[in-house]
């Protein structure tokens, strides 16, 4: 006998229900059972023909509930054991779902045949049935994913986030920038083919950074919008330690978006960058990004608040990013966009529009939305009705500038020492 095992990650249990349904036909009911397994030592061809006191046992099936917060419940098996072909390609197949100590599970297949050509073959096509599988993944495909824990501070599955579609007229950007978004990353991936032709590299790196509250968030619910076949994961600065977890699985289901956030956060100076503990994490994140072959079709996408923290460690890795962006703070025409954009069915005064543009020279787009929603309580609170007048604005600018505290600002994305910010005429 010859055995061949495949690993899984946990989290694809779901897409597992396909091929393992396919091999159940195969075999038929009188092929299959489930299996009871003592421990998971057990969970091998061989550990079933070791005669001890725990001997593995035939069971009923055993499913377990999975909820992608899809609408819809799945029931992935357990465990079991197939026995089916004839002659030269009778083959058995071992299922199994480890858990290890953090609460992190691995699927294990284990084929087992008559040793020679024939067997082989057998063994390369259920194999193979169970990679197509993944790779036309149907329930994950062009959906936003990030890793769950449970209590014991593992990563326990998958959560599917459902996130309102951005479309291009709802990001505020100037057009040279978003021009630059759309060739380095939309364009990229619309042309990954013709460059795979070519011979050329498909994985790439792109940095957001500017600001917060410019749209750099926005700004990747927009790529993950257009790009509607990749998948697309979030990771958090804190999960980078997890971050072979997250390659791991964005090849198995390619294209996919991996976005990291805030990653500033892993280094919080300049100084800091060299700490032994963040210069790690820094160095496995850029360690993951370089290790990926050259045809995986995954894009990075990282972003970040303080380009300055990271800049040394990039400097001294070349070739990790491939584009740095920059999402600025919007200027006036992009201000005018973003007033029209917020204000929704809430009429403003035309002289009002050019009084709040003058006004919020160096103000973020977080800050205009907060503007737009504070005119529109003080106007009704005033009991006004028709155009929103310029000195309902004025009122909302100095509540959120200065009434409230120059932290209030901050927060808001205010920069009040602009020129001509809430004192312009």
């Amino acid at each position: 006998m010859v055995t061949t095992s495949r690993y899984f990650p946990g989290r694809l249990k779901v897409e597992l229900i396909a091929p393992l349904a396919a091999l159940a036909a195969e075999t038929g009911p009188e092929g299959f059972s489930g299996l009871y397994f003592p421990s998971d030592s057990k969970g091998t061809f061989t550990g079933l023909l070791v005669d001890d006191d725990e001997p593995v046992r035939l069971a009923a099936s055993h499913y377990e509930e999975v909820d992608l917060g899809l609408g819809e419940r799945f029931h992935c098996l357990r465990n079991g054991l197939w026995l089916g072909g004839a002659g030269g390609d009778r083959f058995a197949a071992l299922y199994t779902c480890e858990t290890d100590f953090q609460g992190d599970s691995k699927l294990r297949l284990e084929i087992a045949v008559i040793p020679g050509e024939a067997g082989g073959r057998q063994t390369r096509r259920i194999l193979a049935g169970f990679d197509e599988a993944i790779k036309d993944t149907r329930v994950y495909r062009g959906r936003v994913l990030s890793f769950e824990r449970d209590q014991l501070f593992g990563y326990a599955g998958l959560r599917v986030h459902t996130l309102p579609e951005v479309t291009r007229d709802q990001v505020i950007l100037p057009e040279r920038t978003l021009d630059l978004i759309e060739r380095n990353i939309l364009g990229f991936c619309a042309r990954r083919d013709a460059l795979a032709a070519l011979g050329l590299p498909l994985k790439k790196g792109v940095l957001f950074y500017g600001p917060p509250g410019t749209g750099k968030t926005l700004t990747i619910r927009y790529i993950a919008s257009a790009l509607k076949e990749a998948t697309t994961f979030l990771v958090t600065a804190e999960e980078v330690a997890h971050l072979r977890d997250y390659t791991s699985l964005a090849r198995m289901i390619q294209p996919a978006i991996i976005v990291i956030e805030d990653v500033d956060l892993i280094a919080e100076s300049k100084s800091s960058v060299y700490d032994p503990a963040s210069h790690g994490l820094l160095n496995r994140l850029l360690n993951e990004m370089d290790g990926l072959r050259e045809d995986a079709q995954i894009l990075f996408i990282l972003t970040t608040n303080r380009p300055e923290t990271l800049e040394p460690a990039l400097a001294e890795r070349p070739g990790r990013i491939d584009q740095a962006i920059e999402i600025p703070l919007p200027d006036d025409a992009c201000r005018r966009r973003l007033i029209e954009l917020y204000s929704g069915k809430m009429p403003i005064a035309a002289e009002a529009f050019d009084d709040i543009i003058r006004r919020t020279k160096g103000a973020t787009a977080s800050f205009i939305r907060e503007l737009i929603r504070r005119a529109a309580q003080l106007q009704l609170e005033a009991g006004c009705t028709g155009e929103v007048q310029a000195e309902i604005f004025l009122r909302a600018i100095e509540e959120m500038t200065l009434t409230g505290g120059r932290l209030t600002a901050r927060l808001l994305g205010a920069n009040p020492n602009a020129a001509g910010f809430i004192r312009a005429a």
